[in-house]
């Protein structure tokens, strides 16, 4: 059997280059990369050849980098991880592992690691105070070479705050997004509150009236709010269940309330309440201001801002004359049936029994008894009004 001869390398022939970058020419000889020059002296070549001016620059290289320029001997010997070639490299300089295109095997899995990088991100983020980590959402980690650590946590940035400094108090709700299923809990909605109130300075459960959506939403109530459906009433209903809320004290009422009867007949009960009113006659002296300035607005917007017409809904059954409320209907007195009606009871209030007793009928009458819009829809003559009125009774 025929005797295979090695081909010689070219460094055991005769001819040896002076030129001291020996991975130019073929296979380099036995222990050439263990000598720390010649690594230092390729790394400074191929930094050259790749037009690396700056350490930052050595980032995105890759395995591909090294073996298209002859350097695949020097990365075996550092298990062909360039992250390990360049820490052997400049071991001078600080190098963020997380930068690189791929991090060491378990890297994430040491705390340690997380908290560099989380003290790094912080200073990329300008996070100076445990507040500003708040802040912290994943779109953060992903565009900052954070996106394994993210999909670690189940893309969560809470539960990386939570696992990296577990001594520090962490509200979920402050977050851009809370775990999932959180708010179903009722223990989180009140954890919630009880901390909305304090920054909030309630002092007692109706100072709850007067805060908006807008300043839940400031004080890091918004993912609370947005569970109830923007609706601050349906929140504090949630929060104290046994406390008798008024939906119309707050700036907000929830979506359709007004449409329901028993709503406006509970609204309007209390504004009763509220006016001293204790008969039905009394409604008649109900204003506008009355209504507007004690929640009522948008319930006055239903009814075509008519203080009389939400009275109606009130007491349909009642037989309501609009000229005793301060404002009739407008164009009331154009209606002929209800100058005749205004007629027939101001008969009455004057003693009138026949026909002839209208002859009596003066301008004073009419005005005293809340028919100053008859007097001038008739421009203060008597006589036509009384001939209407006896002509179609």
């Amino acid at each position: 059997m025929a005797t295979r001869h090695r081909r010689p390398r070219w460094y055991e022939r005769d001819y040896k280059p002076t030129d001291p970058r020996l991975w130019l020419y073929g296979p380099v000889p036995s222990g050439f990369w263990q000598i720390a020059e010649n690594r230092r002296r390729y790394m400074d070549w191929l930094g050259q050849r790749l037009g690396f001016t700056h350490l930052e620059d050595w980032y995105p290289v890759t395995l591909k980098h090294f073996t298209a320029n002859r350097g695949t001997g020097l990365l075996h010997r550092f298990s062909d991880s360039p992250m390990a070639a360049l820490k052997d490299y400049r071991p001078d300089h600080e190098w963020l592992e997380w930068r690189f295109r791929k991090v060491p095997g378990r890297f994430w899995q040491q705390r340690i690691n997380r908290r560099r990088y989380l003290k790094w991100l912080g200073q990329q983020l300008g996070f100076r105070q445990q507040k500003d980590w708040y802040q912290l959402t994943r779109h953060h980690l992903e565009a900052r070479h954070g996106r394994r650590l993210l999909s670690l946590f189940k893309s969560s940035p809470l539960a990386i705050m939570q696992d990296c400094f577990p001594q520090q108090q962490w509200l979920e709700w402050r977050f851009c997004q809370v775990p999932g299923r959180f708010w179903r809990n009722p223990r989180n909605r009140h954890r919630c509150m009880n901390w909305l109130g304090k920054q909030l300075r309630i002092r007692r459960l109706e100072d709850w009236y007067q805060v908006s959506p807008q300043q839940f939403r400031k004080c890091d109530g918004g993912g609370l709010l947005a569970w109830f459906e923007e609706s601050p009433s349906a929140v504090l209903k949630d929060y104290r269940p046994h406390y008798p809320w008024l939906e119309w004290r707050f700036s907000q009422v929830p979506a359709g309330f007004w449409d329901a009867r028993t709503n406006r007949a509970r609204y309007l009960g209390w504004l009763g309440h509220q006016l001293g009113f204790c008969r039905i006659e009394d409604w008649y002296t109900i204003s506008y201001d009355d209504i507007t300035q004690r929640h009522g607005a948008r319930l006055l917007q239903k009814f075509g801002d008519s203080p009389i017409a939400v009275v109606r809904d009130y007491h349909p059954t009642y037989d309501w004359r609009e000229w005793l409320f301060r404002r009739p209907p407008r164009r009331f007195w154009a209606n002929r049936q209800n100058r005749r009606r205004y007629l027939d009871w101001l008969g009455e209030q004057l003693g009138f029994a026949h026909p002839d007793d209208w002859q009596r009928l003066r301008v004073v009458d009419i005005s005293t008894h809340r028919g100053q819009g008859l007097l001038k829809r008739f421009r203060y003559q008597l006589p036509r009004i009384v001939r209407e009125y006896l002509t179609h009774r």
